[in-house]
């Protein structure tokens, strides 16, 4: 906020469920008193140029405010918005019922937009899937772009031992044996139901280990909990600890021997990069995401026979670490939240070329692609033979394509390019739309060649480009080719007064 882009202002905004979009200055007073101490939280203002991102995830308010996006849209901002994860549709077993409903509802109105940038590849791969597999619902191209999170941990240990609060943990009775560390909240999908259960597997062989896990209680975990607070080794070998200081959390870390990631799901996974800070080891569910984060310096488990192979797996891991044989976290390469900020940054201007991906479901055509006499994009309606090397002929009199636009390109779309020859002079007359958009003599019979004609008749979704050939109707034997057009691609344009062709 205090060093904005050239040209830009930053402001930070916010909605309810009972009312739309507002200046947050109140809030913004924290950090900036002498820039917002006279200003009030009133309604936005905005203006064709502006971009609107969407940092928080709030699927019940932003899904009311749908048709306010869609505004933003149709006044020239750009709307963004960025998605942590997919799991309430990939895992709903691990929500509350009507979650994944509700996530599906957030989804369908976040896509009507510039671009969502989503915080590892793994989801944005994710997000392109569920897109495709719902493509029925959508007329429009969807850009997609990615950039991880960044952690800053500043890492101590004098720091870290003499601030601690005596007594709070016994560190001094953790340290006796080695430790595997667990952190986040605790709730269904992180996996700590598994790792207990392969802990009691290896006391119940008599190795002197310590679990400690670190995280708030979240839903669905009473039972666990139960278990946890309950267990023989409770306090002994077991910790559960929640509300620590920054300091504990990173003493713990630093006399830990190994961090057990076992999420079923992430969409970045912060504890590894936390982890790779301190040169801690990890044991990872072999995860994609936790692959894309960490690669090699990690040492992975699969889901196949769970209880059995997590304990194979620490077992293992064991073997490795007393011959300083096992993966090492240090190499994992991180971003600090600086360098996030500026990727992100720099995505947020410019989503166009910034984009990993460009989801194109329906069919859907772009401006300035070349769309060949082969491509899905195009319905090849009728009249038309099986596709050639470089080309298919028309058949007969009148053949038609059919292609499909969203809503934006629609409106700057003023130009069609069709890369064609013929065997002689050919009189056609092409319709877009129902409006005749050519009508002449043409004769490219010493190779293709380019023919752009212009028109404003292009419409949101599916459009009709009709060919006819009136010297067809002829009568007579001979090479029926001497009557036909040879159709090699077709490019949509926007072209500017000056002959600027937009987007190339």
């Amino acid at each position: 906020m205090s060093n904005p882009p050239d040209k830009y202002r930053i402001e930070l905004v916010y909605a309810t469920s009972n009312h739309g979009y507002r200046y947050a200055r109140s809030f913004s007073q924290k950090y900036e008193p002498n820039t917002y101490s006279d200003l009030i939280d009133e309604p936005v203002c905005y203006a064709p140029g502006d971009i609107f991102f969407a940092l928080d995830f709030q699927p019940q308010v932003q899904s009311q405010q749908k048709d306010f996006y869609q505004y933003l849209l149709l006044h020239g901002v750009q709307v963004l918005f960025l998605v942590h994860d997919l799991i309430p549709i990939k895992h709903p077993e691990f929500f509350p019922d009507g979650n994944k409903e509700g996530f599906e509802s957030w989804l369908h109105t976040i896509i009507i937009s510039n671009g969502l940038i989503c915080v590892s590849k793994s989801t944005a791969i994710d997000l392109e899937t569920w897109i495709l597999e719902n493509s029925g619902n959508f007329n429009f191209p969807i850009k997609i772009a990615w950039t991880h999170n960044g952690a800053d941990l500043e890492v101590n240990p004098q720091k870290i031992l003499s601030t601690s609060r005596k007594g709070a943990i016994k560190f001094d009775l953790i340290s006796q044996n080695k430790s595997f560390l667990m952190v986040g909240t605790i709730e269904p999908r992180k996996g700590y139901q598994d790792v207990l259960n392969a802990f009691d597997v290896l006391w119940a062989e008599n190795l002197d280990l310590n679990l400690i896990i670190i995280g708030k209680v979240g839903w669905g975990t009473a039972a666990l909990v139960d278990r946890i607070i309950s267990h023989p080794e409770f306090n002994k070998r077991l910790f559960l600890f929640h509300g620590i200081s920054d300091e504990e959390l990173n003493q713990l870390y630093s006399i830990c021997v190994c961090l057990i990631a076992a999420s079923y799901d992430e969409g970045f996974g912060l504890p590894l990069i936390e982890a790779a800070r301190y040169g801690l080891p990890i044991i990872a569910r072999d995860i994609s995401v936790f692959r894309e984060v960490a690669g090699n310096y990690a040492y992975y488990f699969s889901d196949e026979n769970l209880s059995d192979n997590i304990p194979h797996a620490i077992k293992s891991w064991l073997s490795l670490f007393e011959e300083d044989k096992h993966p090492k976290s240090s190499n994992i390469s991180s971003l600090t939240w600086k360098e996030s900020a500026e990727n992100l940054l720099r995505i947020v201007l410019d989503i166009n070329n910034d984009c990993y991906l460009s989801v194109l479901p329906n069919g859907l055509c772009q401006l300035s692609k070349k769309y060949n006499h082969q491509s899905n994009r195009l319905s090849w309606e009728y009249g038309w033979s099986h596709p050639e090397i470089d080309f298919r002929w028309s058949e007969g009199y009148e053949s038609a394509i059919y292609f499909t636009l969203s809503f934006s390109d629609a409106c700057l779309c003023n130009c069609i390019a069709l890369e064609l020859h013929t065997l002689n002079n050919q009189h056609v007359l092409i319709c877009l739309n129902d409006h005749v958009i050519y009508d002449d003599v043409i004769n490219f019979e010493n190779g293709s060649s380019e023919l752009k004609i212009y028109s404003h008749n292009f419409n949101e979704g599916k459009n009709k480009l009709i060919f006819k050939l009136p010297d067809a109707k002829r009568s007579g034997g001979g090479d029926p080719r001497i009557l036909s057009i040879a159709l090699h691609s077709l490019i949509l344009h926007n072209v500017t007064d000056n002959g600027l062709v937009l987007g190339a």
